[in-house]
């Protein structure tokens, strides 16, 4: 009962931010337009599906993904699927052209720029030197108490990615065929997206779990 009146909440509040940026950046993309011509309702779908990515709520049924698949991918394959697909396809559209490509740099520029601003002035104000090298496991975090704190989202982890991949394939590029995943750049990263039910049958089987740790019941 009480979780459901949070979840109304929750997609209140997430409907709300998409009906107020769908207002705030319609004029930017049908300025020049005619209405009712092919381009300016292009722009409109283009625009509808840059803000749906921008919030993580892209629709797989919409992508004519069918209700069996995406339970699949929801329960074994991905964690947060339309949220991490929604991410990704917001980083593919940047070299695209339209209005898709347009905000797509436009935001991600903006929060490149105020994400690492941000955690720069805040480690400079600890008297901490901020960590932007996305190869170190310490990439914008901050040493709290016995631990380190930092940004998450699916963002910072493809930051992390493309960073492994670069120093995997100049100091060690064996490691690409290696089925460790603790030195495969690829494999870490799939493992790091997968559901909790398939993450933890890895975790099983491996014998260790995702930072290393073994784990009881290993094959």
């Amino acid at each position: 009962k009480y979780l459901k009146g949070i979840e109304r909440q929750f997609d209140g509040w997430l409907m709300a931010s998409k009906i107020h940026l769908w207002k705030a950046m319609k004029p930017m993309a049908i300025a020049g337009k005619t209405k009712g011509s092919t381009e300016y309702i292009k722009s409109l779908e283009e625009l509808a599906s840059h803000v749906a990515k921008m919030t993580g709520t892209l629709s797989t049924a919409n992508m004519g993904i069918t209700p069996t698949t995406r339970n699949v991918m929801g329960t074994f394959l991905m964690f947060a699927p339309r949220y991490r697909m929604a991410t990704y396809g917001l980083m593919a559209d940047v070299v695209r052209g339209g209005v898709r490509g347009d905000q797509a740099r436009r935001t991600m520029g903006s929060m490149l720029f105020a994400g690492i601003s941000t955690y720069v002035i805040v480690a400079n104000r600890l008297g901490q030197t901020p960590n932007l090298d996305p190869t170190d496991g310490k990439f914008l975090t901050l040493k709290v108490g016995d631990g380190r704190v930092g940004i998450g989202s699916a963002f910072v982890s493809m930051a992390r990615f493309a960073g492994n991949i670069f120093e995997t394939s100049m100091e060690k590029p064996e490691d690409f065929v290696s089925l460790n995943s603790s030195d495969n750049p690829m494999m870490k990263f799939a493992r790091g997206q997968l559901s909790p039910i398939s993450g933890t049958g890895w975790d099983v089987a491996s014998g260790r779990n995702f930072i290393g740790e073994p784990t009881h019941g290993g094959a």
